[in-house]
């Protein structure tokens, strides 16, 4: 081990944006600044930004290769990892998780969105998932605040803009795979706060002859890849056993905190849990702090097929040239 210090939710459909159709820019573009203000590019995003100045000691590298190895047991504490921006604008920060790749890149991220960010339209030539942990996402498809998720499959496309609240998602990147689960452009579940989890979830026990206490969790999305939840354990110092199913589940603190064998996982903490043979029983035993604690949950992935690096970097060079 490696350690660094039911029932389905229905997605939400937009009655002005039908979850099939391709990404249109959004008519009310108010907030974006006046043309004096200087174009600059953020990874694969171009933001109108002004002249912030950027800390060069703490820029994020063009390529690089981070926690990749999905079959290690891994914890990441966020919040003991500096924020890291692009050379071009300190507007959008990253707390990295894991990752592969350079421009086009493999990866699980926190990322922060200053106040009033706004981006040109843009291609998911790799798809993209995300969970909104703070602020309001705001895009053609609608407003999304905390405890929202969002699937943008693979070549989709949307435009930006952030408010005056600011944004922090959890973002992954490039793990969708375009033919095995094809699925549409754009999906999002809203209103998934704790108390729909203890609602509409299911209940479920520790196991037979076990003390320990039961949870909640609400399935939100589930395909032959991978299956997404969202789970509630309860507070008080309770004792909880997380089942490890085959195929790994990874988990990210939304709320509250626990701790377990691999460390105290406080809020934003993530963790990937590789296999089930490597825990008693296949369970994780953790205990929770006063709180109750909300989690973000992904299980049977950490083997399924994923789009290749190469050709999503095809993808977004056929994508530009059509825009060109």
């Amino acid at each position: 081990f490696s350690v660094e210090v039911g029932q389905v939710a229905r997605p939400y459909q937009s009655a002005a944006m039908p979850a099939e159709s391709t990404m249109k820019r959004p008519a009310d573009l108010s907030d974006v600044p006046d043309p004096g203000q200087k174009r600059q590019h953020v990874g694969s995003l171009a933001t109108f930004a002004t002249k912030d100045a950027v800390d060069h000691s703490k820029v994020l590298s063009h390529a690089m290769e981070l926690n990749m190895d999905k079959s290690e047991t891994l914890l990441v504490r966020t919040s003991t990892k500096e924020w890291l921006t692009t050379s071009q604008s300190s507007g959008v920060a990253r707390r990295l998780i894991e990752r592969r790749g350079g421009d086009i890149a493999r990866a699980t991220t926190v990322v922060r969105f200053a106040p009033n960010q706004s981006f040109p339209e843009h291609t998911h030539t790799g798809g993209e998932e995300f969970v909104v942990l703070d602020g309001t996402w705001r895009d053609g498809y609608g407003d999304f605040p905390k405890y929202c998720y969002i699937r943008n499959f693979i070549g989709s496309s949307h435009t930006p803009r952030i408010g005056e609240d600011g944004c922090v998602i959890l973002v992954k990147l490039c793990q969708m795979h375009p033919t095995i689960h094809p699925e549409p452009q754009h999906t999002a579940w809203t209103d998934l706060g704790p108390a729909v989890v203890r609602r509409d979830g299911l209940e479920v026990a520790s196991g037979e002859g076990s003390s320990a206490a039961s949870f909640h969790e609400l399935v939100i999305f589930g395909s032959p890849l991978e299956t997404v939840k969202m789970m509630v354990l309860p507070g008080s110092g309770a004792t909880v056993r997380i089942p490890v199913p085959k195929g790994g589940r990874e988990l990210l603190v939304v709320d509250g905190q626990f701790t377990s064998r691999l460390g105290t996982h406080d809020e934003r903490s993530w963790c990937r849990l590789a296999d089930e043979v490597h825990f008693a029983d296949g369970h994780l035993e953790v205990t929770a702090g006063e709180a109750e604690v909300y989690l973000y949950s992904k299980e049977g992935h950490l083997a399924s097929a994923e789009i290749d690096l190469e050709e999503a970097r095809g993808r977004e060079l056929n994508s530009k040239m059509k825009k060109a």
